[in-house]
């Protein structure tokens, strides 16, 4: 008994513990929210006096010289608490260092000692390409690593923001200078200045007068090199580097924002409005470089992929090895789209107002409209077109990996591999749909009852759409026909080129493509060419003048047929005589043949070496003969003899 009481003491004394700390928590997080909320408000209030007013005493300036030693000494005694405190964590963060850095150091080694080799795949400019942006490999894994702080440490130390600020500098200037033109350097280093005198002005901390002059030289600086970028040839160089796409666009409207904030807070820190300034100036010089960087890491994992992709590396997989560039393309657009929503979520947490941000949308999207069972929000037609675009992408990229992995690895008749995509890809799509329309906030009952509606509605007018969606589905299953086939259906002749849910596109021999619904397919006669197999009878008919000896002719086109290799020796070649005509003989040579080429090209061929060989036997091919038999020809000579009289 003494023992359960004991042990009992313990959870109830646990369960304390529990409730203060949990309550000194919702505490802590209730003031951040509060100074948040005051921070965001202080943005468009004043909180000092215009800088020209404001000018110190040298008490003053002692005071505050002051003020921030012991600011900077606190900045230093709470890093090493931090340190003791994320131990594991920044280990971890420097063993990731270390294995990037080995990692781009030995892949930028293998592609300087294979410069020129003629075993890669690898064109003289990716390889030069990638070579510049694997130069500097330390330096892009400190970088990388350093980027890692808002994701792994919630609350960061002063000292940490400082040291990392301090760090991140040098190598990002470095690291940059590597991959810009020689003329772009002065204006690196004068970035590199700004963000060491605000990395200054935090250390100083507070809203001094020394402060307050260093924001104004920071933003006045920025000013003027932004002006001068403006009227640079900076535009075309980041717009032929980035392919002139959408990314160099975005890079113009950053840089005609810049420009645009720095005068904004220039006028914020005469007036007086220093929160506002300070975050401009945040927003400015550190997105700036931000941006920067992650874009020379994003450069970097490109040129590591294309070299691994040039070398063979990825060979296994049938669907890259075939389709380099389209795998390039996907990776570029995949890491320029990850790191700019990356550089988004840096500057929001820099900036301290990722959560009131959040809190500001969360209503916005949220608000419902309708009426029960049925409501809608913003969310949530955002997230319906959000889930149609996965499900769309999601089919695309099966499809391509069944065409070009699986499908390639396997045996499988003739329509089949096409099938199995084209069910697949209608199969995710209607799936997403589905669920899209449940996040939308369509129940499931309600999508019943929608459909029962579409029952009553194709009852009454949309039978042929129906009829040719379940022939579709006929044709994809059963494979009376197949992508390739060669069809004749009624007047028209063609090659099968696809077989869609609704209708099927058969191109002409003219060129043309007709669009035929699936239903015709199923409900007329179709004379499929190639539908067990490639063969094909050839019937070539022959005539020869009277008085040739018909065995000769016979043995000749046997012969013929029997000596061309693209005629099949089984069903075998025959040679007929078929009849007398009208000053003629008539003979018919029949062969089967499966060419690639087509039955018409081995017809002609058969037709030329058959002109020849009776050419050469000295066999008649009789030109076509007419008699024309004249009555009253004396009477017709009398009237024609008139009427000249009568002409004269």
């Amino acid at each position: 008994d003494g023992k359960l009481i004991d042990s009992r003491n313990q959870v109830l004394n646990i369960q304390v513990q529990y409730s203060k700390y949990l309550s000194q928590a919702h505490r802590a997080l209730k003031r951040i929210k509060v100074a948040q909320e005051e921070f965001g408000k202080g943005l468009l209030v004043r909180q000092d006096q215009p800088l020209w007013r404001n000018w110190p005493t040298l008490e003053s300036l002692q005071l505050e010289l002051h003020r921030a030693k012991l600011h900077l000494t606190q900045a230093i005694s709470d890093f090493w608490s931090f340190i003791q405190l994320q131990a594991e964590t920044l280990i971890g963060q420097g063993l990731f260092i270390v294995v990037l850095g080995w990692f781009l150091s030995s892949r930028y080694k293998i592609l300087r000692d294979d410069k020129g080799d003629t075993r890669t795949r690898a064109a003289p400019t990716n390889q030069r390409q990638s070579m510049e942006a694997l130069n500097r490999p330390w330096a892009a894994a400190i970088i990388s690593g350093l980027l890692l702080n808002t994701y792994l440490y919630k609350q960061k130390a002063l000292g940490l923001t400082i040291l990392s600020g301090l760090v991140g500098l040098v190598l990002w200037l470095r690291l940059i200078q590597s991959m810009v033109p020689q003329a772009l350097h002065r204006v690196l280093y004068a970035m590199a200045l700004l963000a060491f005198l605000d990395t200054l002005r935090i250390g100083l901390g507070g809203f001094g007068f020394i402060t307050r002059w260093l924001l104004f030289l920071i933003l006045t600086i920025g000013w003027f090199v932004v002006l001068r970028l403006r009227r640079s040839q900076w535009h075309t160089d980041v717009a032929e580097a980035l392919g002139n796409g959408l990314w160099a666009g975005l890079v113009n409207a950053w840089l005609f924002i810049t420009w645009l904030t720095f005068g904004v807070g220039f006028i914020a820190i005469l007036l007086g409005y220093s929160y506002l300034a300070d975050q401009i100036a945040f927003l400015v010089v550190w997105g700036s470089i931000i941006a920067t960087a992650i874009l020379a890491i994003v450069r970097i994992i490109e040129a590591v992929v294309q070299s691994m992709v040039d070398e063979g590396k990825f060979d296994r997989l049938q669907m890259i090895k075939a389709n380099h560039s389209k795998f390039m393309t996907v990776v570029r657009k995949t890491l320029r789209a990850v790191g700019f929503v990356v550089w988004i979520t840096l500057i929001l947490d820099g900036l301290q107002i990722r959560i009131p941000v959040l809190e500001w949308i969360t209503p916005i999207l949220l608000a419902q409209v309708g009426h029960d069972p049925v409501r809608f929000s913003l969310a949530g037609f955002i997230s319906f077109a959000i889930t149609l675009w996965i499900s769309w992408l999601i089919a695309r990229f099966l499809t391509f990996v069944l065409d070009q992995e699986v499908f390639t690895r396997l045996r499988l008749a003739p329509g089949v591999p096409f099938a199995i995509t084209t069910f697949t890809r209608y199969t995710i799509l209607v799936i997403g749909f589905l669920i899209a329309l449940t996040i939308l906030g369509i129940p499931l009952d309600k999508i019943t009852l929608l459909l029962s509606a579409l029952g009553v509605g194709i009852g009454f007018g949309l039978q042929t759409i129906t009829n040719n969606f379940v022939s579709g589905i006929i044709l994809l299953f059963e494979r009376p026909i197949r992508v390739g086939d060669k069809v004749q259906l009624g007047e028209l002749m063609g090659t099968v080129n696809s077989i869609g849910i609704r209708a099927s596109t058969i191109r002409g021999f003219d060129g043309a493509d007709v669009i035929v619904p699936n239903g015709d397919f199923i409900s007329a006669r179709v004379t499929n060419w190639t539908l067990a197999d490639q063969k094909r009878r050839i019937i070539l008919p022959i005539k020869t003048a009277y008085g040739t000896d018909p065995r000769i002719v016979i043995k000749l086109l046997e012969d013929i047929a029997d000596n061309h290799l693209e005629v099949l020796d089984n069903p075998k070649t025959e040679a007929l005589f078929r009849g007398f005509g009208e000053g003629h003989l008539d003979f018919e040579l029949r062969a089967w043949t499966e060419s690639n080429r087509g039955w018409m090209a081995v017809m002609s061929d058969l037709a030329v070496l058959t002109n020849d060989a009776l050419v050469k036997a000295n066999i008649e091919i009789p030109l076509p003969r007419r008699d024309l038999s004249v009555r009253n020809i004396d009477e017709l000579a009398k009237v024609l003899h008139q009427t000249e009289r009568n002409l004269r």
